[in-house]
């Protein structure tokens, strides 16, 4: 797997070129795994992807999968990682 700060350049790469192509964001809409691979980013086999589009109207709000490593003094020490949500904004 690539380390974390490429795997999220990529990701970004790959919602850019959907905002710009919007081919590019149909194909990843209809199948997300092989654009993704495509792109570049490794898609574990057997694991599903969903995309889901924000609109004006309406924000999706994604809760990642826990790290292994995480602990309850991290979120109150504040050692939450921004890497979970490199474009959050409402």
């Amino acid at each position: 797997m690539a380390h974390p700060e490429e795997h999220a350049r990529k990701l970004a790469q790959v919602i850019a070129k959907s905002w710009h192509d919007a081919e590019f964001a149909k194909k990843l809409k209809a199948d997300p795994e092989a654009v993704l691979r495509a792109e570049g980013i490794d898609v574990p086999k057997g694991t599903k992807v969903r995309v889901h589009e924000d609109t004006e109207a309406e924000h999706h709000l994604v809760i990642p999968r826990k790290p292994r490593s995480w602990k309850k003094e991290d979120v109150e020490k504040q050692r939450v990682s921004p890497l979970f949500c490199p474009l959050c904004t409402f």
